[in-house]
């Protein structure tokens, strides 16, 4: 009884390869057709940096990320836009920021995309909020800028404990 069960099995899910396979000749999906449409000769045009909207928000992992949107309704080129963000204290003092790789935008943007920038911080002992962010975005095709507070946190593990002196 196993083993027709198995060859069930086996000659079930080699007909649905077989019927995958035919659909996707005769709906003409190869690997080099889908390639030649996101290469059409239809070039974007880059955007306006009055386009596109940077904001600032904290993930559930406990980093942020500065979220770069398209307001227009048709698609642009972003170009290349180099990703840096800025941790200040309610004193102006800067907290240890980094940005995580590739630290920048680059490519098209669609209406309905985001292109993120993860960055993460860790406050110093006695250091106070509020805090706030500023995530800045610059290319050729100018800047954009978000500002937004953002949590005071410790990260146990690359913080040393604070002393009480």
């Amino acid at each position: 009884m196993r083993r027709l069960v198995t060859w069930a099995v086996v000659f079930l899910v080699g007909g649905l390869a077989v019927v995958a396979i035919a659909a996707a000749i005769v709906n003409n999906d190869s690997p080099s057709t889908a390639h030649a449409v996101g290469s059409s000769s239809t070039e974007l045009s880059l955007c306006d940096s009055r386009q596109l909207e940077l904001s600032i928000r904290a993930t559930g992992f406990g980093a942020h990320v500065a979220a770069l949107r398209l307001s227009d309704t048709e698609p642009c080129d972003v170009g290349e836009l180099h990703v840096t963000v800025t941790v200040v204290g309610r004193n102006g003092q800067r907290v240890p920021t980094e940005v995580a790789p590739p630290q920048k935008f680059t490519g098209p943007i669609h209406p309905t995309e985001e292109l993120i920038a993860t960055f993460d911080y860790t406050t110093r002992c006695r250091q106070r909020g509020p805090l706030s962010a500023t995530a800045l975005a610059v290319g050729e095709i100018g800047s954009v800028t978000a500002t937004a507070p953002v949590t005071l946190r410790r990260d146990p593990f690359t913080t040393s404990p604070c002393s009480a002196s």
